[in-house]
């Protein structure tokens, strides 16, 4: 057999093996590894005492986080975390520990109903019984605060490109709707000290909420109302969660509450209009995919974008890229 057929057949191996990666990150997050390692708890004995585990079972799922680069093996036999491994620690600003877990544990089972999502276009939620909200989230108190902690990570991170790359100087109080625990409205207040913040989103998140200088909180349904008194609205990931029409009531509602003056900034990832295969275009499919498994809702293209914003009297000025496949869609 050809060298070139061995090589695609390693590649594809390792896509199609990718599951080991997700649950041997997620387990060791909820295992609080990285914590216990930064403590001092380095060899296999002392993290499988700290944990709970079987000592040889622990050092085998060591080797696997050696293998994924989270962790390194001393020669003393003691591990100590690598730069990304710290990332995984509770208190990191852009800690992706309980989106490990959620990844892992709370949302492992709906890519399990990929294929009938794919065959119905509805959601594993729906196919399940359930529907297509955060309903779920109110009735089970762990899952929204491993989820609103998830996505508060990624959310830093991404908030930290929008403080750098955005023009704030002539914004004053900036919304962050269905804006989760607040990381990303921290970012953005770390960098500008001249911003306000206003925090908006459903009891469950604001619950867990950091608590922000310069800032308020404000429970609501964006569906219903989004409160008035900001010069710019953000909103990061909600789009993606729904379909035209659900979308529609959104803009029209943020539209309401920011008069003629205000800014309507989204951060959402964009599809291309052809994809060619390449390794960056990989989160904007596995998103693509998460979100009809989860919620049959889409990530969009940019033309998309301009069609649904028009809808509300706004049009889409520019386009930025942010971390992660996100994007910065600036409308007006």
């Amino acid at each position: 057999m050809s060298t070139t057929v061995v090589d695609r057949a390693t590649e594809l191996l390792e896509m199609i093996e990718g599951k080991w990666m997700t649950q041997a990150i997620g387990v060791a997050a909820e295992l609080g590894i990285a914590d216990l390692v930064a403590a001092g708890k380095r060899d296999a004995a002392a993290l499988a005492t700290a944990s709970g585990c079987d000592v040889d079972a622990i050092e085998r799922l060591l080797r696997a986080l050696v293998a994924l680069g989270v962790c390194t093996r001393e020669p003393d036999h003691s591990y100590t975390l690598t730069p990304m491994g710290t990332l995984l620690t509770d208190d990191a600003p852009a800690s992706l520990r309980s989106w490990a877990i959620w990844s892992a544990r709370y949302h492992w089972p709906t890519w399990g109903k990929l294929i009938d999502s794919v065959r119905t276009g509805e959601s594993a939620r729906v196919l399940l019984g359930g529907t297509n909200d955060y309903g779920h989230l109110d009735r089970d108190a762990a899952a929204a605060r491993t989820f609103n902690r998830g996505l508060g990570g990624l959310s830093y991170i991404v908030g930290s490109e929008l403080a750098r790359m955005y023009d704030f100087s002539a914004v004053r109080c900036v919304m962050d709707v269905g804006g989760g625990e607040g990381h990303l409205l921290a970012a953005l207040l770390e960098k500008h000290s001249h911003l306000r913040g206003i925090l908006f989103d459903r009891d469950h998140a604001l619950d867990t909420a950091l608590p922000l200088d310069r800032s308020e909180r404000r429970a609501g349904d964006f569906f219903e109302q989004i409160p008035a008194g900001a010069d710019a609205y953000v909103m990061k990931s909600i789009l993606h969660n729904w379909d035209d029409e659900h979308c529609a009531r959104i803009l029209d509602r943020c539209r309401a509450a920011m008069g003629a003056q205000g800014r309507l900034l989204l951060v959402e990832r964009v599809l291309p209009d052809t994809l060619r295969g390449e390794a960056s275009e990989r989160p904007l499919a596995r998103s693509d995919l998460n979100m009809l498994v989860g919620f049959s809702g889409r990530e969009r293209s940019l033309q998309a974008f301009g069609r649904l914003v028009s809808g509300c009297g706004l049009a889409v000025k520019a386009c930025q890229p942010l971390a992660f496949g996100f994007s910065l869609i600036e409308t007006g």
